[in-house]
């Protein structure tokens, strides 16, 4: 599939981006895909992010989408698609702006994005089951605040949230 980009994979279904609003879901085994509605409050261009995931709970997968609603103040908003439901909710917003991958890590349950203001970088993770925000601070170690850079990403290896 040309020109479209992985959103996120999570027990054998692959979500897929083929423009900035639009989503795929499909299972590459069957064959099967089904088209998520698009992002309705999206007018302009804007930086977006993204995640899939999910939850536990209500036995439903999740697309999130992280939406820079005013770049210059630092705020973002989360909404989350639920697959069956296909209908975009607000979960939260955060005074922060993504810096990392456009894409989530996925693990245990929660996304995760690094993101930014002025004054510090934290991580933000987004708990599919409760659709809650968390902030995490970043290490407080010399050597990780002297190398720590735009150019981060995290990633899940051996069952931890790594940068």
């Amino acid at each position: 599939m040309e020109g479209y980009c992985i959103i996120g994979s999570c027990n054998g279904l692959v979500c897929l981006s083929p423009k900035q609003t639009k989503l795929i879901v499909t299972n590459p085994l069957t064959r099967e895909l089904k088209r998520l509605t698009t992002f309705p409050y999206c007018k302009r261009l804007a930086t977006l992010c993204w995640g899939f995931g999910y939850d536990s709970i209500l036995d439903d997968y999740k697309a999130v989408l992280e939406f820079e609603i005013y770049p210059d103040k630092q705020l973002t908003q989360f909404y989350v698609l639920t697959l069956k439901s296909n209908i975009w909710k607000l979960v939260g917003e955060v005074k922060y702006r993504n810096i990392g991958s456009k894409t989530a890590a996925l693990y245990d349950g929660a996304l995760y994005w690094f993101m930014s203001n002025k004054k510090e970088t934290v991580i933000i993770s987004l708990d599919l089951c409760r659709d809650e925000l968390k902030e995490i601070p970043q290490p407080d170690h010399p050597i990780y605040l002297q190398k720590r850079s735009k150019n981060h990403k995290l990633v899940i290896i051996r069952g931890c949230v790594t940068v």
